[in-house]
């Protein structure tokens, strides 16, 4: 016989104590001391937060708004002038195709 899947079924009842529906909470008390702990701790991270912000803030207009270093080169009267190139050792062409002889790996 198939069983009637519209109808609802109840509750297995057996198995529960009436007296104990629900299991006793890991902390002590009714959870009003850990709620409010939870809420100060929640508000000290945020005012540690606002606190950083501030200072990040603080530090960055005071980075912004300050007058450019001045340096004793900037002060001179210097010229410019074209900087040297290093010297490159200049290479034959046939020897720089040239196939290597032997086991290079010795």
């Amino acid at each position: 016989m198939k069983p009637d899947l519209d109808r609802p079924r109840r509750p297995n009842t057996d198995k529960l104590d009436p007296t104990r529906a629900r299991p006793e909470p890991w902390f002590v008390g009714n959870g009003q001391g850990l709620m409010i702990a939870v809420l100060v701790i929640c508000g000290v991270l945020v005012v540690v937060r606002i606190a950083s912000f501030l200072w990040m803030a603080e530090t960055a207009w005071t980075w912004w708004t300050a007058p450019p270093a001045r340096s004793a080169v900037a002060h001179q009267d210097v010229s410019i002038r074209a900087v040297p190139r290093p010297a490159v050792p200049k290479v034959d062409p046939r020897k720089a195709n040239a196939r290597v002889r032997g086991n290079p790996g010795e």
